[in-house]
């Protein structure tokens, strides 16, 4: 069985000239720096036997109990490019309720969830 092709679209969204990720803003100051880290995490990621869909889904889980809302809306949005659904990325944030995230922490991510899904031109579906 052959795994799917791994691709890594873009989710550096901005009107402007300013960059929206930490990611970004270390690209403005340091674009080599940035460059070898991002070489580095898409080496990391290679290396091993998950999907870029499931690595996505474990990625806004640990983003959500850490309090990342910014770099969790870049990963939601990758995700939902990817055409993955709506109930499978609250899933993910709720699957780690209770052993590294509290109910803040899972609700604020839901919320994260919807908007990204607004912005991403869909309806959020109800996750009660």
């Amino acid at each position: 069985m052959t795994a799917p092709p791994r691709t890594r679209p873009s989710t550096e969204r901005t009107s402007s000239s300013v960059p929206t990720t930490e990611l970004g803003k270390l690209a403005a100051v340091l674009p080599d720096l940035a460059d070898g880290f991002r070489h580095l995490r898409r080496e990391a990621l290679k290396a091993g036997p998950l999907t870029d869909e499931t690595i996505e889904l474990i990625v806004v889980a640990g983003l959500a109990a850490t309090h990342r809302r910014d770099a969790l809306r870049v990963h939601i949005t990758r995700l939902l490019d990817m055409g993955v659904e709506q109930a499978a990325i609250a899933h993910a944030l709720v699957a780690c309720f209770g052993a590294a995230t509290t109910l803040t922490e899972t609700v604020d991510g839901l919320g994260v969830l919807s908007g990204c899904v607004r912005e991403h031109g869909g309806a959020p579906e109800s996750t009660s």
